[in-house]
């Protein structure tokens, strides 16, 4: 299941630093590799016509020079995937930079495990944080354990706020114990293309059911496939957690609240609806192509780009108390549960000790708020007293959604950084700098 753990790992939307970004490259292969982009999103994009569009504008400024001077492979990178999301947003196309003969994305190792600690926060009352979904055996049988270890709870808090991606055998696990007879959840479609390899994977999970659809599309249905009429799960009520939830953990976000089989609770998840595969092009860049779409079967909408609302809208933070409102235990008497992390680190910068140590997703296109992901411990940004849920809206004085998204980088490098935040409804300022020890924050 290789192919669909690397789909998982391009959910986190996180950007990678590699030895790439110290090589050089020739005007001659930059243009060569603009082409080959091109023809692989022509290609193999799910929707042909946005397909042909990025093709004609990267050999279109491939062919002025637009892209000559940028002999860096990340900066060159990290300009193309801008312009395509200018042109088109998807928040599952990325263009990376990697070293000759490897790869960054797709053998990008995890820092945690798939599934946080579990617990009961009350009697009866099970919670189970989740990371990641990947489709290994192993992964299936520790969401198995955790059903077996916690049945007959009349409750599951399923903790998806930072649940990146994966794919789908791990979620049918869930939903063959939670669901009492079989369920059309969500419908996906596929551009019929030279990706054989997820499609032939897509027709072993014997969750999705082949349907008939139009000339060029692959579509299946998927389905929760009950393991036994009477699971005592299939009574429970179930509540889910989210925030930077993305992907396949939309996914199954989505299918619990179509289906109505439970409440999500939290703030809006990352809106990345479009799934896909890493391709390797030239000689130092892997692009990732969302190659299908998975969408409500009732109104032929996704979540692609606008995220999934919940059921309760509360700051993330607040969303595990609120949780335990809903199920009558006051939320002074909640065990301490961590607050989830992302699983993977997210870059601010260039790999080099002169960092604030502070990491993010890269934004879309007109983002006005960039959520802080990762603050290392020890580090400027923590001692400076940036937390991880704080949303930066100004970078040295400039609003995020001023800033185009290959800019970013730029401040978050340089010295003195001052960020406006956004945190529980107020905005703080923070100074910090990289040679001095002195950092203050002011409300």
């Amino acid at each position: 299941m290789n192919t669909l753990i690397r789909l998982s790992a391009a959910a986190a939307l996180a950007v990678g630093t590699t030895a790439a970004e110290a090589a050089t490259l020739e005007p001659t292969a930059i243009r060569a590799a603009a082409a080959e982009l091109a023809e692989l999103l022509e290609h193999r994009f799910l929707f042909p016509d946005i397909g042909r569009r990025y093709g004609e504008l990267l050999r279109g400024r491939a062919t002025a020079g637009a892209y000559d001077a940028l002999t860096e492979p990340a900066s060159l990178a990290t300009t193309w995937e801008a312009e395509l999301r200018a042109l088109n947003m998807d928040a599952h196309l990325r263009v990376l930079a990697v070293d000759p003969g490897a790869s960054t994305m797709g053998d990008m190792r995890r820092e945690q495990p798939s599934f946080g600690t579990p617990a009961w926060l009350a009697e009866g009352i099970a919670y189970l944080p989740v990371h990641l979904l990947p489709g290994d055996t192993t992964a299936q049988d520790q969401m198995a354990q955790f059903l077996d270890s916690y049945a007959g709870a009349k409750a599951l808090v399923l903790d998806l706020r930072a649940c990146y991606g994966g794919t789908l055998p791990t979620m049918d696990v869930l939903f063959s114990r939670i669901f009492p007879v079989p369920t059309r959840l969500v419908r996906m479609d596929m551009r019929l293309a030279p990706e054989s390899g997820l499609r032939r994977q897509f027709n072993e999970i014997a969750t999705l059911r082949r349907i008939d659809a139009p000339d060029g599309v692959y579509r299946w249905d998927h389905w929760a496939e009950p393991q036994q009429a009477d699971d005592p799960w299939a009574q429970a009520r179930v509540l889910v957690l989210t925030d930077l939830t993305a992907s396949a953990c939309e996914h199954l976000a989505y299918s619990l609240k179509l289906t109505h089989r439970a409440t999500l609770i939290g703030a809006p998840t990352r809106g990345a609806g479009h799934f896909g595969g890493f391709q390797r092009f030239g000689e130092q860049f892997e692009v990732f192509v969302p190659i299908g779409r998975t969408y409500d079967i009732a109104t032929d909408r996704g979540w692609e780009g606008t995220g999934i609302a919940p059921d309760i809208a509360v700051p993330a933070a607040e969303a595990l108390a609120r949780a335990a409102v809903e199920l009558g235990i006051a939320p002074d008497q909640l065990p301490v549960i961590a607050a989830p992390e992302p699983m993977m680190r997210m870059a601010g910068g260039n790999p080099s000790p002169r960092r604030y140590g502070m990491g993010m997703a890269p934004p879309a296109i007109g983002a006005t708020m960039l959520p802080i992901l990762r603050v290392d411990a020890g580090s400027i940004a923590e001692r400076a007293g940036l937390k991880v849920g704080d949303r930066i809206l100004r970078l040295n004085g400039k609003a995020v959604s001023e800033i185009p998204p290959a800019e970013i980088p730029g401040p978050l490098r340089g010295s003195p950084l001052t960020v406006v935040v956004e945190r529980a409804g107020q905005e703080l300022t923070f100074e910090m700098t990289l040679d001095e020890a002195a950092l203050s924050a002011a409300p």
